[in-house]
């Protein structure tokens, strides 16, 4: 296993050295481990020593291999203090044999240092480290100058400060004031007032066959035959018609116009796409589809029912059976003139029986009629309401959502460049002096 130590020496910062097995370990995952780190690392120091240093496993496996390759690398000859004189020597075949191997220009350039570590004679070693800790530096200095510069390039551009909340483009009240404005246009044209009438004629519609007997049935079935019923109570119909009834032009253009300082102040690198968030051909596209989806979102819409309903069917059904035996009777008289009885009536005084049951059964009716039609006009007031409402909030949430969507993208955007730009000055502002 490899061993990790972090090192903190003056004038290095902190600096992690990794300790790799040895390379002519007969364990084979060994040497797979340190052909995986190599190209990870920053710098690498290859140890030998004067047994060691022609192996052919450390020459022809790896070093043959390795020094092409990698930038950085020290090869160091470390127990030197058995050498004595002959260490300049030795360490200088060793570069030699370095160039011969590899035949490169890199491996020429690859320093072969002497230490003996027993004896704590290192100072090679630690110089070439601070090199390559203050070139590692240096690069990451440049790096990260060049990553300001871009930002603060792309800051500017986009019309934002790093020192300061870039904001909306368009300011949130003239946007709130836009967009109530243009609703009002929308729904001006959806024409909610409309579509609430036909939800109460929808209701009543709805109510007739169930309360309004007999005839209430027949009635209701030419009125839908007709196609009377579809025109004047169906408020699903008459919103998604809503297009048929004028143009969008109006909201369009309020929103539009909102735009044009906005895009007159706007840098020249945001300009077009400002323009294009309030391109009319767009901008009325998507908000003609918001609007379908609003109101394809509520339907469909049915008309509410009653339990009274059928309760009032029924008396209205024994009002027409009253009205209906009382007219057979009648004509009964009128032909045949049998005797019939009398019943005394308030203000009438003595009245036919047969008469006295056609009024009755008008009066039961007319009163039958009458409560139908105040219960179901209640309830389709409530629903035209409620219906009226959630359309209502419906269209203004998608005329809210789609009509500054582009400029939305647009102060996303800004938005990011800003915190990229404030996050680089944060961290690249020691190294920059600023």
């Amino acid at each position: 296993m490899e061993d990790v130590r972090l090192h903190d020496e003056a004038g290095t910062g902190p600096v992690g050295i990794l300790d790799l097995p040895d390379l002519d370990s007969v364990t084979r995952e060994h040497r797979l481990r340190v052909e995986a780190l190599l190209p990870r690392v920053d710098a690498v120091i290859w140890v030998t020593d004067p047994e060691k240093y022609r192996d052919a496993v450390l020459h022809d496996d790896f070093l043959r291999r390795w020094l092409p390759r990698l930038d950085r690398q020290l090869v160091v000859l470390n127990k030197a203090d058995r050498l004595g004189a002959q260490a300049d020597n030795v360490r200088r075949h060793l570069e030699r044999s370095l160039l011969d191997d590899t035949g490169t220009t890199r491996a020429s350039a690859v320093r072969v240092v002497t230490t003996t570590a027993a004896g704590g004679d290192v100072a090679a070693v630690r110089e070439w480290l601070l090199g390559v800790v203050d070139a590692k530096r240096v690069v990451i200095g440049r790096l990260a100058a060049s990553v300001r510069a871009v930002l603060d390039d792309l800051a500017a551009r986009a019309g934002v400060d790093p020192g300061a909340d870039p904001g909306s483009v368009l300011e949130p009240a003239a946007r709130r004031r836009a967009l109530e404005r243009a609703g009002d246009e929308v729904l001006r044209l959806i024409d909610l007032p409309g579509a609430e009438r036909r939800a109460v004629a929808a209701t009543r519609a709805a109510a007739r066959p169930a309360g309004a007997g007999p005839l209430g049935r027949i009635t209701a079935f030419f009125y839908r035959a007709s196609g009377r019923e579809a025109r004047v109570a169906d408020p699903g119909l008459y919103l998604r018609r809503w297009a048929e009834r004028g143009s969008l032009a109006p909201a369009v253009d309020l929103l539009r116009t909102s735009v044009d300082a906005p895009v007159r102040a706007a840098p020249a690198g945001i300009r077009p796409a400002l323009a294009a968030s309030a391109d009319t051909p767009r901008l009325t596209a998507r908000l003609r589809d918001a609007v379908d989806g609003a109101i394809a979102a509520r339907t469909p819409m049915t008309p509410p029912s009653s339990r009274v309903w059928p309760v009032l069917g029924l008396f209205q059904g024994i009002a027409t059976l009253g009205i209906a035996i009382a007219v057979a009777w009648l004509v009964l008289l009128f032909l045949f003139r049998p005797p019939v009885d009398t019943v005394d009536l308030p203000v009438f005084g003595p009245v036919p029986i047969p008469f006295a049951l056609l009024v009755g059964g008008v009066v039961l009716g007319f009163i039958v009629a009458w409560t139908l039609g105040l219960h179901a006009g209640r309830l389709g007031r409530r629903w035209a309401r409620q219906l009226g409402g959630d359309v209502r909030l419906g269209v203004e949430r998608a005329v809210g959502e789609e009509a500054f969507a582009a400029l939305e993208r647009v102060d996303a955007a800004r938005r990011s460049v800003w915190d990229a730009a404030r996050a680089a000055r944060e961290a690249c502002g020691p190294t920059l002096g600023v």
